[in-house]
């Protein structure tokens, strides 16, 4: 089941490769057969976000293992879901005052996945 606490322990993960000043970060995962990705992209005062490798002070390493810790308890709890409740990709958006929302997407974006996060992009970072 996909609760509060398993927000909470994915924002955990992420607060420490976060600059000191934001205002908002945007994390997705998605999974397709066999394989997943992660991404996260953090909004300063201008409201401009900031793709997650491209963070001063945060390097590629730190990211992936950060993805790697996250998978290792988003992807179990995934699978716990029946089959028609098994989302895709997985929207979570963070607010600098703790609010948070969170987005399922149950498409199969496996033949898609270009063009699936181009719409993501234009969607979510405008």
């Amino acid at each position: 089941m996909m609760d509060n606490g398993m927000f909470q322990k994915v924002y955990d993960v992420l607060a420490g490769l976060l600059p000191v000043k934001w205002t908002k970060v945007i994390f997705r995962a998605d999974y397709t057969e066999g394989s997943y990705g992660m991404k996260y992209y953090v909004a300063g005062d201008d409201g401009k976000f900031i793709d997650c490798y491209s963070l001063p002070g945060v390097s590629r390493p730190q990211i992936i293992q950060a993805f790697k810790e996250i998978n290792k308890f988003l992807s179990p709890s995934r699978l716990d879901l029946s089959e028609k409740d098994r989302w895709s990709v997985l929207t979570m958006t963070i607010n600098l005052d703790g609010s948070f929302k969170t987005d399922f997407d149950y498409s199969d974006i496996s033949e898609s996945s270009i063009a699936y996060m181009e719409e993501w992009e234009n969607k979510y970072l405008q």
